[in-house]
């Protein structure tokens, strides 16, 4: 399906200036704000007069970061004064008090000009994604509007900031799976059943296939130029179907084994088959998982389009036979050295040489009568000349550059990530440390770290960080070196 982008419009500002909050716990008690956020320059000493509306003029105010200073108050009005920021843009709140009665303001500093990197959290957005060079970033976020849920689409570019509100869609949009270089954008939607492919313009379609009576179609990677999909479709017999996809059409079903990642026959029906989660930025390449009893056996496709699994020959499988509970025959199927992987999209490197993953290993328990596994380590995979390349520590590998830096995720959950270059076999450091160093800005006290690098001479990043550690939910932000 070809891109009928051509400009960007209707470019959204990044601070929204006209919502209010509140909490009134108590029936005679009010603390109301005529704003909910508010942005500041970096020059500092720069005063913001915000006027409350309370039911008593008794009401408090506390800053939330040293940063930020209170200049004068009144019964009805608060001065807030922002020191110099010679750093990042920073955020961080006020929180107003009446007893029980709380409510907060937002202060989002901009940076420092100058810098020679800019950066920014995606705090009002709950996913995102960016595309394969790093141009795009499309983002969403759900709310309540007239009493129907809905779903607002956005598209950032990545150089400039710029950002663009593609429409609000009333049916449901489980995640953004992935964006073009020139700004189409896939979502999974209604529960992670079907895949809305977005224009910038806000046109969508929702893809189908009946022809194929493979069920539907879920895409997940496109290739730089947008001609070149890989996904799977998902609701027949077969489960999880590999297929590769050009300008929109189905063109080339996948080939795999007849046994699963243990060895055994497949299995039938939505809990088996190959599910496509990633692939080389020019889509002749794809990777992704077996998904018979959900074993995430990590699998990828040549440029022919063979089937392999992850490491080669080093994959190895072996059975046993032992007895049921009830003293009936059956046989036992271990994987006695594998790779795994999860939903990650960003694994294979762009030129599809490497290949990050985690090692998998399982032993047969007599006593149990069944294989007990576990992780061993994580390490990437050179397509060309079949090297594992293991890392020094990690839970998994997140993603590697043409360049040979790859990202480590440092545990699971997620929490921090260290850069690995392979070509000299030296860890980097802390992914934070990494930017700084690279990037000429400190993220160090944002809580961010690093899940991907992109662009041609790795001049963008890309990540997550938990805005709450209690929910365990990630939000995303990116860096972008200033050209």
């Amino acid at each position: 399906m070809k891109n009928l982008y051509a400009s960007l419009k209707a470019i959204v500002c990044l601070a929204a200036l006209t919502a209010l909050g509140c909490t009134q716990p108590a029936e005679n008690s009010w603390l109301q704000l005529d704003r909910a956020e508010a942005t500041l320059p970096s020059t500092g000493e720069t005063s913001l007069t915000i006027n409350v509306d309370a039911s008593s003029s008794n009401w408090t105010v506390t800053p939330e970061a040293s940063w930020v200073t209170v200049s004068e108050q009144t019964a009805n009005t608060v001065v807030l004064t922002a020191g110099e920021n010679d750093n990042i843009e920073r955020s961080t709140q006020v929180v107003f008090s009446l007893g029980d009665t709380k409510t907060a303001l937002t202060i989002h500093q901009l940076e420092r000009a100058g810098l020679p990197s800019h950066f920014r959290k995606f705090d009002e957005y709950h996913d995102a994604v960016i595309s394969p060079s790093g141009t795009y970033i499309t983002a969403m976020r759900g709310g309540s509007q007239n009493g129907t849920y809905v779903y607002d689409v956005y598209l950032v570019e990545v150089a400039t900031d710029a950002r663009t509100y593609v429409g609000t869609y009333a049916y449901e949009l489980s995640a953004p799976f992935c964006v073009t270089d020139d700004g189409s954008m896939m979502f999974y939607a209604n529960a992670w059943v079907n895949t809305a492919v977005m224009e910038p313009d806000g046109t969508d379609l929702i893809l189908s296939y009946p022809e194929l009576g493979l069920g539907t179609p879920r895409i997940s990677c496109v290739s730089t130029d947008g001609r070149i999909w890989g996904g799977y479709f998902d609701g027949s017999a077969d489960g999880a179907v590999p297929y590769r996809f050009v300008d929109g059409v189905p063109t080339d079903r996948l080939e795999v084994p007849d046994t699963n990642f243990r060895g055994a026959p497949r299995k039938k029906g939505d809990t088996a088959g190959f599910q496509l989660r990633g692939g080389s930025a020019d889509g002749s390449m794809f990777y992704g998982t077996s998904w018979d009893n959900f074993d995430y056996g990590m699998c990828y496709w040549d440029k022919q389009g063979k089937f392999h699994w992850v490491g080669g020959d080093r994959h190895k499988t072996s059975t046993h036979e032992t007895v049921d509970k009830y003293g009936n025959p059956k046989t036992v199927y271990c994987v006695d050295w594998g790779v795994q992987c999860q939903a990650e999209l960003y694994k294979m490197s762009p030129n599809g040489k490497y290949i990050g993953c985690m090692i998998y290993q399982e032993t047969f328990d007599e006593a149990q009568g069944a294989a007990l596994g576990s992780t061993t380590g994580c390490a990437v995979y050179d397509t060309e000349t079949d090297e594992l390349i293991m890392m020094p520590s990690g839970a998994t590998v997140m993603s590697i550059t043409n360049s040979g830096l790859a990202v480590i995720a440092d545990s699971a959950p997620i929490g921090s990530t260290t850069i690995y270059d392979l070509n000299t076999g030296a860890v980097l450091g802390d992914s934070a440390d990494w930017v700084l160093e690279n990037f000429g800005i400190d993220i160090s006290n944002t809580g961010c770290f690093v899940t991907g690098i992109f662009g041609e001479n790795d001049d963008v990043v890309f990540g997550n960080y938990l805005p709450d550690a209690d929910m365990m939910v990630y939000n995303f932000w990116y860096a972008a070196k200033n050209k």
